[in-house]
């Protein structure tokens, strides 16, 4: 009997216990702290090798920190106006919570420069300084194109529906034949402007151009006929001078000067150099 109470009373603190140790909470791991020093020398890499220019400025105004874009920005006239820009934003962004501009200064080369500068809990203040230049040249290239597609365009289909409009009760076969050629002249000359749309969108997208032998004289030759017909209109007379400049005249022997290059685009550049001269002769 004793033995029995004895085995009893030992599997009961057993039971006990073990309840009572699967309810005591498990501490968790430990953490070690994040290390200042550490987080400092992460962010002062980080910025570092930010692109855009960051400057700090303390309570008195004067600068505390510059990272190297901002440092990069200085030792020119064009500097010495960003940084004159920097210490008016940063004093009123300390005494205003925020201050922006764009900067646009004539060079050469022309630069456009967005200073934002912003108050901190410290009493310091920091400005963000960032060259937007290409992307500025970028987007005014492609509103001015648009521009000039949209002026260049409404010629040739104003002159189609003129064209149009004669053909309109007319039988005579010379009238009609004259007509129908100008018509397929204006009708070029649209399609060529799209083209050149297009292309522009490809070179905007990064689309790898195929580049390939061309000879100059092909080159001139393309971009000459693409203006014949507006020079004829015009009485102008465009002369090409060189072995086997003409227009007609064949290309299979001496070819003249090879570059390396876009063909077509070339003829474009070169075309629209011709075409100009001919409006504004």
């Amino acid at each position: 009997m004793v033995v029995l109470l004895a085995v009893g009373g030992a599997v009961v603190m057993f039971a006990v216990g073990w309840i009572a140790g699967r309810s005591r909470p498990v501490a968790a791991p430990a953490v070690p702290a994040p290390d200042p020093r550490a987080e400092d020398s992460l962010h002062a890499d980080v910025l570092a090798l930010h692109p855009m220019g960051v400057v700090v400025g303390s309570p008195d105004g004067s600068v505390e920190y510059r990272n190297p874009a901002a440092s990069a920005l200085g030792g020119t006239h064009v500097g010495v106006l960003i940084d004159a820009a920097i210490a008016e934003h940063l004093a009123e962004a300390r005494s205003r919570g925020h201050s922006t501009e764009t900067l646009e200064l004539y060079g050469p080369p022309k630069r456009t420069v967005v200073v934002i500068a912003q108050a901190m809990a410290s009493g310091r203040a920091v400005a963000f300084v960032e060259d937007i230049s290409d992307r500025w040249r970028a987007e005014q290239a492609r509103t001015d194109f648009a521009a000039n597609v949209s002026h260049e365009l409404r010629t040739p289909i104003g002159a189609l529906v003129a064209l149009a409009d004669s053909l309109e009760g007319s039988d005579d076969p010379e009238i009609v034949t004259r007509v129908v050629a100008r018509m397929q002249s204006e009708a070029e000359r649209a399609s060529r402007i799209v083209e050149d749309l297009l292309e522009l969108s490809e070179i905007e997208s990064g689309v790898q151009r195929e580049l390939h032998e061309v000879a100059l004289t092909d080159v001139m030759r393309d971009a000459v006929g693409r203006v014949a017909e507006l020079a004829s209109r015009g009485e102008i007379a465009i002369e090409m001078i060189g072995p086997q400049a003409s227009i007609g005249s064949d290309t299979s022997g001496d070819r003249g000067p090879i570059v390396t290059g876009d063909g077509h685009q070339l003829a474009s550049a070169v075309g629209n150099i011709v075409e100009n001269a001919v409006k504004y002769s």
